[in-house]
């Protein structure tokens, strides 16, 4: 068989962190409306998009918004946004479902109120799409975005990855990423998993995995300290768009 290559959407494919912020902003006003306003300015739009690399999934966007209007300092944020996020979780009461819907919510809502300027908002990587069309080799996605809007934004990149082969947050809440990759393992017994990430710590937290190869990109929402990390483990890749476009370059169908 043919190996698999399984990709990450926001950070890799997908340049999701404006309306990924804007839609943060809608989020938590909903919350707070005397304190966050609906809108961003331009600053806290440039520090939210500074500062995605620290957003692992939904829900913690709308925790950022609040750090960011509360005037956390940037180096924190990045430095101990998980325990500054358990800890605003704690203080203020809050609860991941509850917030996780309100997110979901404000896109919705934004979405079917202004499709064009929800689309607008987002951008695609130049090149990535067009080497992920030219692999000759099953793909998939495997992403923390919901289902309803991954597809919408697969379609609208003219992304050749099957409905099938999407595996949104809904297929996976609650065993991360690491379940979709060990159901593609026993699904391709006899064939390497090429894992293409942007968060570091995603990668770490799959390195045991028998037959997996990973790859952290250089465009996407990380760090250059995280990307210093990655360049000294020898079981991690760090590719630039054209290292990547190579190593998917090289899949040619087995036989040929």
């Amino acid at each position: 068989m043919d190996d698999c290559f399984a990709f990450d959407f926001d950070g890799v494919i997908c340049d999701s962190a404006r309306e990924t912020a804007l839609t943060a902003w809608r989020a938590a006003h909903t919350l707070w409306p005397e304190a966050i306003a609906a809108q961003p300015d331009e600053e806290q739009l440039a520090r939210f998009v500074r500062l995605r690399p620290v957003i692992e999934t939904g829900y913690e966007n709308v925790v950022l918004v609040a750090l960011v209007v509360r005037g956390i300092h940037d180096d924190a944020i990045l430095d101990r946004f998980e325990h500054l996020c358990q800890r605003f979780i704690d203080d203020e009461r809050l609860d991941r479902a509850d917030l996780r819907r309100r997110f979901g919510q404000a896109r919705d809502a934004w979405l079917a109120s202004d499709p064009q300027s929800w689309l607008d908002a987002q951008g695609f990587f130049p090149g990535v799409v067009d080497a992920i069309n030219a692999l000759h080799a099953p793909r998939c996605i495997i992403t923390t975005k919901e289902d309803r809007f991954t597809r919408v934004l697969v379609q609208r990149a003219g992304l050749e990855v099957s409905a099938e082969r999407i595996y949104a947050l809904e297929a996976f809440e609650g065993g991360g990423k690491r379940s979709v990759l060990e159901h593609l393992a026993r699904a391709h017994p006899a064939s390497r998993i090429h894992f293409f990430e942007d968060r570091l710590q995603t990668l770490d937290r799959v390195r045991d995995l028998p037959g997996l190869e990973r790859y952290l990109v250089d465009w996407g929402y990380n760090t250059a300290a995280e990307r210093e990390l990655a360049r000294t483990d020898p079981r991690i890749r760090l590719l630039d768009i054209a290292g990547f476009t190579a190593v998917l370059a090289r899949q040619q169908p087995r036989g040929r």
